[in-house]
C-alpha cells in the first residue's frame, strides 16, 4: 500500500515537471525606441506586438512606449511578426519579422507621422555575405543606391497608391547578376533585404 502511494506520488512529480504548461523556451525580452522618420522625435503612446509565427503556440507581448518612445516587453524565445502602431492607428505604421532569442533584444522602429510608407533593407553579397554598395534598386517608381554597408530605402508615398497587386523590383550592379522578381507594394514601412551572385 505505501509503495504503491509513493509510485503514484513519483509518476504524478514527472507529469507535473514535464506538464506541456511550461515555457519551452526561455524569454526574450524586446526592448528599443519608436520615432518618428519624418522629425526623429519620439513616439509616445505607440503600440508595440509580438506575435509567434511559429505553430508552438499562441504567445504574444504587447506593449506601449513611453514618452521618450521606449518600450519593453518579454515573450518566449521564437520566430516573431512584430507590429508598431501609431497613437490610435488601427493599422500598423511598421511590421517585419525577427528571430528573438533569450535575453534582450534591442531593437528601433521608426515610423511615418503621416502615412508615408519607406521599404528598407540591405543589398548582401550571397558569397560573402557582406553588404554590396553601389547596388541600384528599382521599385514603384522609386530609385535607390546602396550604401558603402549596402543600405537602401525608397519612400514609396504617403500612403502608396498601388496600380496592381505586385510590381517589379528589380537590382542592378555592375559587377553582379541582375535581379528581377514581383512583390506585393507594402502599405506599412518594412524591410527587405536581398543577396546578388556575382558574375
Amino acid at each position: 500500500m505505501t509503495r504503491t502511494l509513493l509510485v503514484a506520488l513519483a509518476l504524478a512529480l514527472i507529469a507535473c515537471r514535464n506538464s506541456p504548461t511550461e515555457p519551452q523556451f526561455p524569454d526574450a525580452v524586446l526592448t528599443g525606441r519608436v520615432t518618428f522618420i519624418d522629425t526623429g522625435a519620439p513616439v509616445a503612446n505607440a503600440r508595440v506586438t509580438a506575435l509567434l509565427i511559429q505553430a508552438r503556440g499562441s504567445a504574444q507581448g504587447e506593449a506601449r512606449t513611453d514618452s521618450e518612445g521606449r518600450y519593453s516587453l518579454s515573450v518566449p524565445g521564437g520566430q516573431y511578426s512584430v507590429a508598431v502602431f501609431a497613437p490610435g492607428a488601427e493599422r500598423a505604421a511598421f511590421i517585419d519579422q525577427y528571430d528573438l532569442g533569450p535575453g534582450p533584444n534591442t531593437v528601433n522602429f521608426q515610423i511615418s507621422a503621416n502615412g508615408c510608407v519607406t521599404m528598407s533593407g540591405r543589398v548582401i553579397d550571397v558569397v560573402s555575405h557582406a553588404g554590396v554598395s553601389g547596388a541600384t534598386i528599382t521599385f514603384f517608381g522609386q530609385r535607390a543606391v546602396s550604401a558603402a554597408d549596402g543600405a537602401y530605402a525608397l519612400h514609396l508615398g504617403c500612403p502608396p497608391r498601388p496600380t496592381a497587386v505586385s510590381e517589379p523590383i528589380t537590382i542592378e550592379h555592375a559587377n553582379y547578376q541582375r535581379r528581377e522578381y514581383l512583390i506585393g507594394v507594402p502599405t506599412y514601412s518594412t524591410t527587405s533585404d536581398t543577396v546578388l551572385q556575382p558574375r
